[in-house]
C-alpha cells in the first residue's frame, strides 16, 4: 500500500509515513523524511521555545531518566564482558594498530611510567626484595602496587611492602585505584 507525501509529493511506501490516530488512515499527511526535515527547521529557528520543552519534558520524566539509568548500569558490566569476549580478536587487532600508528604516544606514556616509578625508589628501598618478588610472580598474575605510584588521592612508594600478587584480571580492574 502506498500513499502520496503532502511536502515532497513523491508516492511513497505506507509504513514511510508516521503515525497519527487522528486521521481515518492512521497515517500522518507527509513522511517521515518531511517530517524530520521540517523538526530540524523549526528547532533551527525556535531555540528557546526547543530549550523550554526540552527542559519541561526532562522535569517531567525525571523519574524515568533515573530508572534508565540505574538499570543501564547494572547491566552494562555484563554487557561489557560479553562484548569482551565476542570481541576480542577485533579489539586486540585494533588495539595493535593503535599502538603502531601512535608508536610516539605510547612509548611516551611507557616513559612517564618509568620515570614515575624511578622518582618513587627511595634509598633505603631494598632492590633484592623487589626484584624477588618480581621473579617469584606466579604465572596468570600481576606485580601490582597496592598504593598506586601515580595516584590521584595518593601516591604510594616503589617498594617491598607496597608489592603484592594479584590476579591479571584483577589488576586491570584495579587499574590506577587505591584499595
Amino acid at each position: 500500500m502506498s500513499k502520496k507525501c503532502t511536502k515532497c509529493g513523491e508516492v511513497k511506501s505506507i509504513s514511510l509515513f508516521i503515525t497519527e490516530n487522528k486521521n481515518k488512515s492512521g497515517k500522518g499527511a507527509h513522511c517521515k523524511e518531511c517530517g524530520k526535515l521540517a523538526s530540524k527547521k523549526w528547532a533551527k529557528e525556535n531555540p528557546e521555545r526547543r530549550k523550554e520543552i526540552a527542559n519541561k519534558y526532562t522535569k517531567k520524566n525525571r523519574h524515568k531518566r533515573k530508572a534508565y539509568a540505574i538499570a543501564t548500569r547494572l547491566h552494562k558490566a555484563d554487557y561489557d564482558k560479553v562484548y569482551l569476549e565476542e570481541n576480542r580478536a577485533r579489539i586486540c587487532t585494533r588495539s595493535a594498530k593503535y599502538k603502531k600508528d601512535n608508536a610516539g604516544m605510547v612509548n611516551h606514556w611507557g616513559r612517564k611510567r618509568h620515570a614515575a616509578k624511578l622518582q618513587r625508589i627511595p634509598k633505603w628501598a631494598d632492590m633484592e626484595e623487589i626484584a624477588r618478588i618480581y621473579r617469584d610472580c606466579p604465572d596468570g598474575y600481576h606485580v601490582d602496587h597496592w598504593a598506586p605510584l601515580q595516584g590521584k588521592t595518593v601516591s604510594g612508594l616503589h617498594v617491598g611492602n607496597n608489592l603484592q600478587w594479584l590476579l591479571a584480571s584483577e589488576n586491570s580492574k584495579k587499574s590506577n585505584s587505591f584499595i
